[in-house]
């Protein structure tokens, strides 16, 4: 008996470093950024007033303003590590929400948007509409997340397709979408019907409605441009073909493990569609990872970053399109000629 328990116990052991190894390789092995170092930028210093700016937090979080009018996409910036996310609950930080908001420089938004539902996404987004007074928009489980948060009922708004919202000089528009296929995507419940209040688990916050958002805004001049921000490697086929925007914030999550044929269709559906000059990706990084460190490109089985920046790359000089990333509270123009 004293033998076989010896055994089981180094078995159980065995098998358990080998599970953190094959989690560590699948969720949180790292690709090479160094080919592509080229491709940062950061212009911050060469804003002009009134000149629209894409501060980039990781994920998919962005801060986009003219001055005057601040908008934000997600908020997310608690970013808890794997063990939490796969074996406890989450909740957002508050601590770390007011670093994030610091180091982005504002204490005010006029409206936060999640792309979907999922924790990475919208977590943090009603603690971040609680601080700064923002109408946080989304869909019906969007609203249930800022509900469970005890965000007030007056700062929730559900959004529907193709509604247009308007702040100071922007205007923004949901387009239904859909996330990029994911493993886990059929296990999860597609909406939240209920207010979801952290601590929970990270598979509590699903899907729900995935957006690509058009955000337009006209300057002073009657200038008018237009973004696309495409947060999950998702589409609709067809459903943004009536849009033409200068520029797209291109999610890259999990693209390159997807087979070549959904590559180009996404390319097709999402860039090629709305024929933008520069194009951003977003939503490359370990969301595992503290804002505190440098962004680390997700380069796993379930990744492949490489892979999917080489096709990104390859589609973009084809096209004749500018491809740009950002680090970390980066700040890009995206409507500069």
């Amino acid at each position: 008996m004293h033998r076989f328990l010896k055994i089981t116990l180094i078995l159980f052991v065995f098998l358990t470093i080998a599970g953190v190894g094959l989690i560590r390789f699948v969720l949180l092995a790292h690709a090479d950024l160094k080919p592509y170092e080229h491709l940062f930028v950061d212009q911050a210093d060469q804003a002009v007033p009134g000149e629209v700016r894409v501060t980039y937090a990781g994920v998919s979080t962005m801060l986009i303003s003219d001055g005057t009018t601040n908008l934000m996409v997600d908020g997310f910036f608690t970013r808890p590590d794997i063990l939490h996310v796969m074996f406890d609950k989450v909740s957002p930080n508050d601590r770390v929400i007011d670093r994030g908001l610091e180091r982005l420089g504002v204490a005010e938004l006029d409206a936060i948007f999640p792309v979907h539902a999922h924790y990475d996404h919208a977590m943090d987004t009603p603690i971040v509409a609680a601080k700064t007074g923002a109408k946080m928009l989304g869909g019906k489980s969007a609203a249930m997340i800022a509900r469970g948060a005890g965000l007030p009922e007056e700062q929730i708004v559900v959004v529907a397709q193709g509604e247009v919202h308007r702040f100071g000089a922007f205007d923004i528009r949901f387009i239904e979408s859909v996330h990029a296929p994911v493993a886990t995507q059929n296990a999860m419940q597609p909406d939240i019907h209920e207010p979801l209040t952290p601590p929970a688990k990270a598979f509590a916050y699903p899907t729900g409605q995935a957006w690509a958002i058009v955000i337009g805004h006209t300057d002073q001049d009657g200038m008018r441009h237009q973004m696309l921000v495409q947060g999950s490697a998702g589409f609709v086929e067809g459903a943004l073909d009536d849009e033409n925007v200068d520029a797209v914030f291109l999610g890259i999550g999990g693209l390159g493990s997807q087979p070549p044929l959904y590559q180009m269709n996404y390319w097709n559906e999402t860039v090629s569609a709305t024929d933008p000059q520069k194009v951003y990706p977003i939503h490359w990084d370990d969301f595992f990872i503290r804002l505190s460190e440098p962004l680390k490109a997700s380069g796993g089985p379930l990744n492949k970053f490489s892979d999917g920046m080489d096709f990104l790359l390859a589609e973009a000089e084809a096209e004749g399109r500018t491809v740009h990333m950002m680090k970390a509270f980066a700040t890009v123009l995206p409507f500069r000629q």
